[in-house]
């Protein structure tokens, strides 16, 4: 399950685990918790956001682009 930001959604892969017994009961039951969570009152706007969601902004922008070259830099860079 993922989180989708541009358009707002989610993204649910079934694969083999995902049909053993008991794990859409579990999925579904997990599901309303969260759907009750995101309807409270409580609820504050995000602070932060995943760092694709800045991908549609990086033209024109060099702060943007630096930092996603640098977070890819970091991703893929090799131990020392």
């Amino acid at each position: 399950l993922n989180g989708l930001q541009l358009p707002p959604g989610l993204h649910f892969c079934v694969t083999r685990p995902n049909t053993y017994p008991s794990v859409m009961e579990e999925f579904l039951s997990t599901l309303r918790d969260a759907v009750n969570y995101a309807k409270g009152p409580d609820l504050r706007q995000a602070e932060s956001s995943a760092l694709y969601g800045l991908a549609g902004s990086v033209e024109g922008n060099k702060v943007v682009e630096e930092l996603l070259v640098g977070a890819l830099d970091a991703f893929y860079g090799i131990a020392q």
